[in-house]
């Protein structure tokens, strides 16, 4: 039998517990299920007292409306961490020859490989509406009041299947599919003078 696994501490978990329950360690204790010793000397440490108070005096008029405001302040810098991971990722691809990419992207059998795509751009418009929420933007909803669920992915999965399986351009099908709808009568004719 295998001894337990030692308890990895996360100082910036017990430390957002200990701004949550207003410096109570014995709460903090519970809720982070570490010792009150070492809740006490990483508050001693990191001077949490102090930041509580600070805190309180910020809050004075209306505490949750400023404990939402910390939130969204955390949640916008972690958005922003997974977008830069995001974009570390699209960079690569782009930094790649076309042979690599396409070596990537396509089974043995020369078969699209759409589903790392898809899954990229999902990420990409989950961190989008992350970070649209912590700024306290509401995203765009449709006309029930519900959130609208992506198409992007599906359009980009579509391009590139078409490109296999119609011997279309796919880049030319994602750029109809995203593009927005014009009046027909709005459009110019290349023929027009």
């Amino acid at each position: 039998m295998n001894p337990p696994a030692k308890k990895i501490l996360d100082p910036v978990q017990v430390f957002e517990a200990f701004v949550a329950f207003s410096g109570n360690i014995v709460r903090v204790s519970v809720a982070t299920d570490t010792d009150i010793e070492t809740i006490e000397r990483l508050a001693k440490e990191g001077q949490w007292h102090t930041r509580i108070k600070q805190l309180d005096e910020l809050g004075m008029n209306n505490r949750e409306e400023t404990q939402r405001a910390l939130n969204n302040g955390v949640n916008y810098i972690q958005a922003t961490r997974l977008r830069s991971l995001i974009d570390r990722l699209i960079r690569h691809l782009g930094e790649c020859s076309t042979e690599e990419l396409m070596a990537k992207l396509t089974t043995e059998k020369g078969e699209w490989k759409t589903r790392s795509v898809t899954d990229l751009v999902k990420a990409a418009e989950a961190v989008q509406l992350m970070t649209q929420r912590a700024l306290g933007q509401n995203p765009a909803s449709d006309s029930n009041g519900k959130n609208k669920t992506s198409s992007i992915a599906l359009s980009v999965m579509a391009a590139l299947n078409a490109s296999t399986d119609l011997g279309l351009d796919s880049v030319e099908v994602v750029k109809q599919q995203l593009a927005p709808p014009h009046d027909s009568g709005d459009r110019i004719s290349p023929t027009a003078g």
